[in-house]
């Protein structure tokens, strides 16, 4: 594959003004998988129009993160933010 060729060009996967739904967690692993456990979610949004900027369209937060023991001693913390189509079955 060239990637000086034109028609290899990128496209969005999502349309503008489509409804996603973002997942936010702070696992201390590297891969997430655990999808099912409501406890591993930080933050959850429901159907945000994707690419639609108004004054609604800023999302806050703030919470309180407790570190383990593992990441008080040099651990490693990974956020991991997924967004998803809102009719997708998650």
């Amino acid at each position: 594959m060239d990637p000086s060729q034109t028609h290899h060009l990128m496209t969005n996967l999502y349309h503008k003004g489509e409804s996603l739904d973002m997942w936010f967690s702070l696992p201390e692993q590297e891969k997430f998988s655990d999808f099912s456990n409501k406890g591993a979610l930080y933050w959850l949004e429901t159907n945000t129009p994707y690419a639609v900027w108004t004054p609604e369209s800023i999302r806050t937060r703030s919470l309180k993160y407790y570190p383990s023991e593992t990441i008080q001693n040099n651990g490693s913390l990974y956020a991991h933010v997924f967004f998803v189509r809102s009719e997708v079955d998650k």
